[in-house]
């Protein structure tokens, strides 16, 4: 059994013959499903003969079943290989070619409940059945703190049970000939048995949320036209299940916010936030430094800056906070556009998910990444002596609210049938560049 997995068309079969009882935990998390044979290997589990409904099985036969899933389902759940694909199980319920009675009392329920009185009606039912069990341990297995509703709608976007009736197979039967149902040749085909296939693109490593991981992120213009959304991706967290993965942001120096949703899971949208927070110094004004600032701007990669008196001298300043509040949010649209943004995606309103959004006044805060203490200047333009992070350690300019480890980091706990990530940076300001972190525990 392969321990390393390459990307393939993923249109084989999984034959669960490969789950056997001396394959260890590390050669079933690492599976790959299209080194797989294609036929079928019985589970342990049956159903005792004539009977279908879940109130019908027994305690030895639900610790058979959940046997069956912890070994041939969930190791495939769990395997990483897979994260960012849709796995469907094709659960298949035999039968051996003794007919149903069709006076009988199996045949009265099955048509009671739907299904034709013959072998393939029993073998839906049963299927139908196991279905059923298999939720049930699905949801008791891994649905935390989510609503059934919830989890099972979340769980469609990564697992699907499929039932296949498999009816009639095995040695034939002859009532006139004396063959006896309850010989073992025809017992021996009466099991449920699976397979297992995986379907979707190849995600590229770009496509994965890991652990460990020290990523920068690029997007384009931000505008009015796109939601104010510089970067809007679908990306997969890719950690094992039950792992609790901490995500740290970093906007770098031009204020923009992060919201970052693991579908199924609380949602994290940061406040504005950049390393110097709402004021940049671009340095002493003049003619030359005011038109390089303003082809900046032409070119969508700054604001406008304005003429302000530091400590007796005339600095060209950009003022983000107020270019968010007075001229991107005018008439109320950024705001607009990201409460749509949330809306689409089921979530909350800004002021319920990020209180920090606004300020007392109910403007859009601004804030550092940084104390002022740990900055380092950085300066702007080719002819400045002027550095922000200076005049902000003097006091000479205003510092910007301090964004503490509640806005800058989150946590998220990997749950077994969620992979999705949705990523957004609303970066009206200029392009788009950030930075994500993450340390798994």
């Amino acid at each position: 059994m392969s321990n390393k997995f390459v990307y393939e068309s993923f249109k084989d079969f999984l034959n669960y013959k490969l789950l056997m009882e001396t394959a260890t935990a590390g050669d079933l998390a690492e599976l790959n499903i299209n080194e797989a044979d294609t036929k079928p290997e019985p589970w342990s589990f049956k159903f005792n003969s004539g009977k279908f409904k879940k109130s019908e099985v027994t305690p030895d036969q639900i610790k058979k079943l959940d046997d069956d899933f912890q070994k041939r389902i969930v190791p495939v759940l769990n395997n990483q290989n897979y994260i960012g694909q849709k796995i469907s199980v094709n659960i298949s319920s035999a039968s051996s070619k003794v007919p149903v009675n069709p006076s009988g009392s199996v045949a009265k329920e099955l048509k009671a409940l739907g299904y034709k009185a013959d072998n393939e009606g029993l073998c839906k039912a049963r299927g139908n059945t196991v279905v059923e069990l298999i939720n049930d341990m699905l949801y008791k297995a891994f649905g935390g703190d989510m609503k059934e509703a919830e989890f099972f709608k979340t769980m469609e976007k990564k697992l699907i049970l499929v039932n296949q009736p498999n009816p009639n197979i095995g040695p034939e039967y002859s009532k006139s000939d004396g063959d006896n149902p309850e010989d073992q040749k025809y017992k021996d085909n009466q099991y449920i048995s699976a397979t297992l296939s995986a379907s979707g693109k190849t995600i590229p490593p770009t496509g994965f949320v890991s652990c460990n991981m020290d990523r920068e992120y690029k997007g384009g213009i931000a505008n009015a036209g796109n939601g104010f959304a510089g970067y809007d991706e679908t990306l997969f967290l890719k950690a094992i299940s039950g792992q609790v993965m901490e995500v740290s942001f970093n906007p770098y120096t031009v204020p923009d916010s992060i919201l970052f949703h693991y579908l199924g899971a609380p949602a994290k949208l940061s406040p504005f936030m950049g390393i110097f927070g709402a004021i940049i110094v671009r340095g002493q004004w003049s003619k030359k430094l005011e038109d390089q600032v303003n082809a900046d701007v032409a070119r969508g990669v700054s604001i406008p800056g304005k003429k302000q008196t530091i400590g007796g001298k005339s600095y060209l300043v950009l003022d983000y906070k107020d270019h968010l509040n007075n001229v991107v949010n005018k008439g109320g649209i950024l705001v607009k556009a990201i409460e749509e943004k949330l809306k689409s995606l089921g979530l909350k309103p800004i002021k319920d998910i990020c209180p920090q959004f606004f300020d007392a006044s109910g403007k859009i805060e601004v804030y550092t990444t940084r104390k002022k203490s740990e900055m380092t200047p950085t300066k702007y333009g080719d002819y400045e002596t002027q550095w922000t992070a200076d005049m902000l350690k003097s006091g000479e300019i205003k510092e910007s609210p301090l964004a503490d480890n509640k806005i800058l980091k989150m946590e998220v706990k990997k749950n077994i049938v969620r992979d999705e990530i949705t990523l957004v940076a609303f970066s009206p300001i200029s392009g788009t560049i950030f930075n994500i972190k993450t340390k798994c525990k």
